[in-house]
C-alpha cells in the first residue's frame, strides 16, 4: 500500500493532480452552468410575465378606449336627438313646457314618441358606463357616470334656460371624460408644433 501512495506521489507534478483538477473543473463549470441555467430560465420566465402582463394591459387599453368612443359618439347623438326634438316640440307647442289644456294630450304623445327614440341611445350609454365600471374604476369611470347622470337631467321638453344650463352641462362632462381617457389611455405621440394653428 505504502509503494502504491508513493507511486502516485511520485515526479514533479503527479498524474492524478491532472485528474483531480479535471474533476474539480468540471464539478465548478457544471455548477456554473446549472446556476447560469436556472438564472436564464428565471428571467425567460419573468419576460415571459412581463411580455403577458403588457398585452394584457394594452388589450385593456384598445378596448377602453372603444368603450370612451362608443359612450361620446352616444353622447353626440342624444344630443342631437334631445335638440332635434327640442325643435319640433318649439313649433308646435311655442309655449313648451306650459301648453294649453286642450293640447296637453298631443304634446304628452309627442313626448312619449321622443322618450322611445331617446332609451336606446340611454340605454347604451348606461351600458358602457357600466363595463367601464367594471374594468376602469377611478377617474375613468366616475368621468363616465357623470356624463351619463348629465345627459338623463337633459330633456327637450325643458324652459329654455333649463335646457341651456342642461346642454352646457352635458358638453363640460363630455369634455371631462374625454381629458380623463386620454390621461390615463392616451399615449404623448401627438406634436404641438402649432403648424395646424397656422392653416385654422
Amino acid at each position: 500500500m505504502d509503494q502504491f501512495i508513493q507511486f502516485l506521489m511520485q515526479g514533479e507534478a503527479p498524474w492524478w493532480s491532472a485528474l483531480v483538477g479535471t474533476v474539480v473543473g468540471g464539478l465548478i463549470t457544471y455548477l456554473t452552468t446549472k446556476h447560469t441555467a436556472r438564472e436564464q430560465r428565471l428571467a425567460d420566465r419573468i419576460k415571459a410575465d412581463d411580455d403577458r402582463l403588457l398585452a394584457d394591459k394594452e388589450k385593456w387599453r384598445t378596448e377602453t378606449i372603444a368603450h370612451v368612443s362608443d359612450m361620446l359618439v352616444a353622447n353626440y347623438r342624444l344630443r342631437n336627438h334631445i335638440l332635434v326634438s327640442r325643435r319640433g316640440i318649439l313649433k308646435n307647442y311655442p309655449e313648451a313646457p306650459a301648453v294649453a289644456p286642450e293640447e296637453l294630450k298631443a304634446f304628452q304623445t309627442d313626448l312619449m314618441d321622443i322618450t322611445e327614440t331617446t332609451l336606446p341611445i340611454l340605454a347604451d350609454l348606461q351600458r358602457q358606463w357600466a363595463i367601464l365600471q367594471i374594468t376602469s374604476d377611478g377617474d375613468l369611470a366616475e368621468a363616465a357616470g357623470n356624463l351619463f347622470l348629465t345627459l338623463s337631467d337633459h330633456y327637450p321638453e325643458l324652459s329654455k334656460a333649463e335646457f341651456e344650463l342642461t346642454r352646457d352641462k352635458a358638453s363640460k362632462a363630455a369634455a371631462l371624460l374625454m381629458n380623463v381617457a386620454k390621461r390615463e389611455l392616451g399615449f404623448p405621440f401627438g406634436s404641438n408644433t402649432g403648424v395646424v394653428a397656422q392653416f385654422s
